[in-house]
Formats: C-alpha cells, structure tokens, sequence
C-alpha cells in the first residue's frame, strides 16, 4: 500500500519544519506533494534546493496565495492526475502532526470508510497539551459543524489531518471547496452529498513554537454564517431535493412557525399588557399549541438526521 499513497503538503511560512515533515512522509508515502502557495519565505524554493535528485517528490508553486484549502485542492489535483495512487494525505507543513498514524489510517480507509481524520479530543492527556484558546474554539465550531455538515460523529472538525480514497477525492474536487480556513468542515459538508463513510482516530497534536497562520477575526465573525449557511444548503439540496425527506420538508416551515409563535405570544402580551388586561387564555393555548407543534417537529428532525449520520458511519 506504500506504493499507493501520497502525502499533499500545503506550504505558507513553514520553511523551519518543512525538512522534518518530508523526510517523515517519505516513510510513509510514495509520493510526496509539496505546495507553495505563495510562501514569502520560498518554502518551495528551498525544499527544491535540498532535494535536488529527489524521485518521487513534487513541488508546485502557486502563483497567488490560495489559502490552506486552495493549497491542498492543487496538490490533490496532481496526485490524481500524475498518479495511480489510491490513498491521498493532506498533512501541515507545521510538524504538528505525527505521521506514524498514516499506516492505520490507510487500513481502514481499505477495509470501508472513504475519509478519515485526527481527534485531538478524545485522549485527556493530549488534550492538556493545547492551548486554551484553541481547545474552546474547535470545540465551539465542532459542535457547529455537526448540524452543518451531518456528520454527528466528527468531534475535530478543523484537524488537518485528513486521508481519502482517490474515487471520493475525484468527485470531492470537482465541488467548490472554501479555499481558506474553512476548508476542513466545508470538506464534510461536500462530503455528505456523497454519503461518505467517515472515522476519526484519536492522535496529538504538537505545539512547539510555529506560528498559526489563521485570522481569528475572520474565524470568530465569519465561520458561524458559513456553518448556517451549510446546514440550510444540505437541508435543501440533499435532504429535500435529492431524498425527499418527508421530515426534512417539514422541517423548514416548522422554524418559521417555532419564531413566529414566540413573537405571537410576545406582542400579545405587551399589547393586552398596554390595554391594562390579562392576555386572554385562547390567544396563549394558540401561541402555545404552535410552539410545541414547531418544536417537535423540530427535534424529529434533529433525532432522524442524527440516525442517518450514525448509518453512514457505522
């Protein structure tokens, strides 16, 4: 299976580590991809340098700073159209990823799942090795990420740490990915109109002292409008369109009826409320009969995406 793999690596001011992180992946892969993407500090320059007769080892220079997401997409663009490999690896240029994972990884990709991908969370004593910030930050967006992408299971959303089946990965290309650091819960999404099987392993991460690229204003303001906006365009594009899910079409009338009966019993009550009256029983078992009508429509919903993701994994 060695001779099947390739390991995609994205490069954006990585050159302290790059060296580390290769001579790691040639153990592991055939085929190693590494991808400038616009690095200020010629990463691909300088990994052309020392690997000057290097079989096997290709480097693409992007001309415009894609982003990680961008990045990666070209080196598995190559790697499809270059190669007769069957199991793609997209790690960081980083080193904070322990690439001794790679053998049991592309195992189970043979055995059935088509995509998988490190947790950090499920072992404590990793877990005491992150810094705060970022523990509550994927954590937050994790959870986010089990209702946009349907992926209940997923407990790392934006570990990059990923392997995938070169049949998924040419269908998977073929969509329009985020480019940048929404790549990671954006591939989950994109996953799920395919009913790709999914499995996490448990692995660490190693902080030493590399400097994270990510714009947390973006990730902070930006990323909860793209998991919304994920979660409504799977509701109606796979749910609804594709399956015709009976819930799933009761579903978006249901939030709308949830809302507009909290406004309903809210302006009642401050209308009868300005008139010096008790809001009259009739108009609150209204209000009230469309609230708990809404609302279990609403967690039907919830319970049957959740079985679904635990069919698709399973």
């Amino acid at each position: 299976m060695y001779s099947q793999t390739a390991v995609v690596i994205p490069c954006f001011k990585v050159k302290k580590k790059i060296k580390e992180v290769i001579d790691d992946s040639i153990k592991y892969a055939k085929f190693i991809i590494v991808v400038d993407d616009n690095c200020p500090q010629k990463t691909g320059h300088y990994v052309k340098k020392i690997y000057k007769n290097k079989k096997n080892l290709q480097i693409i220079f992007n001309k415009k700073n894609l982003g990680v997401g961008g990045a990666t997409i070209a080196g598995l663009k190559w790697a499809l159209n270059n190669t007769k490999t069957k199991y793609l690896f997209k790690i960081d240029g980083d080193g904070q990823m322990e690439q001794k994972f790679i053998p049991k990884m592309r195992k189970c990709l043979l055995l059935k799942h088509d995509y998988v991908k490190g947790n950090r969370f499920q072992n404590y004593e990793f877990l005491k090795k992150m810094p705060f910030f970022r523990i509550f930050g994927n954590i937050l967006y994790s959870l986010l990420s089990k209702f946009s992408s349907g992926y209940y299971n997923i407990g790392d959303v934006h570990n990059g740490f990923i392997g995938i089946k070169s049949q998924i990965c040419k269908k998977l290309i073929k969509n329009n990915i985020s480019k940048r650091f929404f790549f990671e819960p954006d591939i989950l999404f994109h996953l799920y109109k395919y009913s790709a099987r999914i499995k996490e392993f448990s692995m660490p991460a190693v902080y030493k002292d590399e400097e994270s690229n990510i714009n947390y204003f973006s990730a902070i303001t930006l990323f909860p409008i793209y998991y919304i906006k994920n979660f409504f365009k799977r509701i109606l594009l796979v749910n609804i369109f594709k399956e015709l899910s009976f819930i799933s079409i009761l579903f978006l009338p249901s939030l709308l009826f949830f809302f507009h009966s909290l406004t309903f019993l809210y302006f009642n009550h401050k209308y009868f409320k300005s008139l010096g009256k008790e809001t009259p029983n009739g108009v609150i078992m209204l209000g009230f009969m469309e609230l708990l009508i809404s609302l279990q429509i609403i967690i039907l919903f919830f319970i049957f995406d959740y079985l679904k993701s635990k069919r698709i994994s399973s």
